[in-house]
């Protein structure tokens, strides 16, 4: 209920211009943590992901591999897919 709810808030703060930061915390830790968030972005139009490099590369990654919320590659390792985030 939960994931649906933030779903169907992005829809509406996207309907009246207002910008959605998403933080995926945990992503990659755990599957319904990463397929929440893939779900929240791709039904939403989302402005800004705020993420650690873990996070990051889970979201782009199907064989990502993190420990928990915190991360355990760097931000160079992260790069591209961060690009590719943003220009979807």
């Amino acid at each position: 209920d939960w994931i649906s709810s933030m779903i169907k808030a992005g829809k509406r703060a996207s309907q009246l211009g207002t910008p959605i930061i998403l933080d995926p915390v945990g992503s990659g830790a755990t599957p319904l943590r990463t397929n929440s968030a893939k779900s929240i972005i791709s039904n939403t139009r989302i402005a800004v992901i705020r993420g650690n490099a873990s996070e990051i590369l889970s979201l782009r990654n199907d064989d990502s591999i993190t420990k928990g919320v915190e991360s355990i590659h760097s931000v160079d390792e992260a790069t591209e897919a961060a690009r590719n985030l943003a220009q979807e």
